[in-house]
């Protein structure tokens, strides 16, 4: 299970096979483009001249995409030896506990992967999904970062690092794995803390954490509770926040401890539960009327 996380380290290229090793920094390591029968190279140390990418050779066999992955891998000027790392782990070394949550992980996406395959009525439920966010009662920014965690487009290193190319796919709140969607809002250990701050849990959740999506439509259940819209909102300003203290830390190396995003979250809220109140109040007329003892009370006309 845990050799999906190990990846050759390329020093003089001559240890490393170019189709069967995982070489590469893509989620799976591999080249993906076939072999063409004409190719007659087979180690990585082909592909490199007087210590560098040997860019004719490249673009002769394999595609642009991974023409551009494989020539951003740097070189060294003194042509070291090949060597192992583990790609869960920003300083490339295994430890046990990102070996664990690198199994957890792959684990938990393995499921949730049979959950969504087994489920007959998307269409219609993504329709009610849709429904939902755009039902609650929060800020307009916040409805539109849950779109995008639900559509997975929301600019995390590892979705960033997979579509174009750039950075590192590196969590940098942890540095112990690729900061994934599902990284950033539960398995990291500064998010970790903040969940724990939060008075509200979703323990029975706790299954569907590696996807997003899942997760988020089992906790619309709750919405037929007593005060679970209520608690669905501040959930979601809770991961609006984590987002928000993630990208602080990222531009600004301002670090919050996890209480005081979890409080800054509720406040939040509740500030914008008593604005719309108010708003709600300016709108309708009021008129005055005597009650029984003659005092004088206002009266909101609906």
């Amino acid at each position: 299970m845990l050799e999906s996380g190990l990846r050759k380290q390329v020093g003089d290229g001559t240890t490393i096979a170019i189709l069967k090793d995982g070489w590469l920094k893509t989620s799976s390591g591999k080249i993906s483009t076939p072999k063409p029968h004409n190719c007659p190279i087979d180690k990585v140390s082909e592909l490199i001249h007087d210590h560098k990418w040997n860019s004719g050779i490249i673009n002769s066999f394999f595609s642009p995409e991974e023409t551009k992955i494989i020539t951003t891998i740097p070189l060294s000027l003194f042509g070291g030896k090949d060597r192992d790392t583990w790609c869960s782990s920003a300083n490339g070394e295994y430890t046990t506990k990102t070996g664990y949550v690198k199994a957890k992980e792959k684990i938990e996406r393995n499921n949730n992967r049979s959950l969504q395959q087994d489920s007959t009525s998307r269409n219609k439920q993504n329709s009610r999904i849709w429904h939902q966010v755009w039902d609650l009662n929060t800020k307009h920014k916040i409805k539109h970062f849950l779109w995008k965690c639900l559509h997975d487009i929301l600019p995390t290193h590892e979705n960033i690092f997979r579509r174009i190319g750039k950075g590192e796919p590196w969590c940098r709140g942890c540095g112990e794995s690729a900061e994934t969607l599902e990284h950033l809002l539960f398995f990291c250990r500064t998010t970790e803390q903040i969940w724990k701050t939060f008075p509200i849990k979703w323990d029975g959740l706790e299954h569907l954490k590696g996807s997003f999506w899942l997760w988020w439509e089992s906790l619309q259940q709750a919405r037929e509770r007593a005060d679970g819209k209520a608690h669905i909102e501040m959930t979601a300003n809770l991961l609006w926040h984590i987002w928000k203290a993630r990208n602080n830390w990222n531009f600004n190396l301002c670090n919050q401890e996890g209480y005081q995003i979890s409080q800054y979250a509720m406040v939040d809220w509740l500030e914008f539960k008593e604005a719309n109140l108010l708003n709600t109040c300016d709108k309708q007329e009021i008129s005055a009327e005597l009650d029984s003892n003659d005092n004088i009370v206002a009266v909101l006309q609906q």
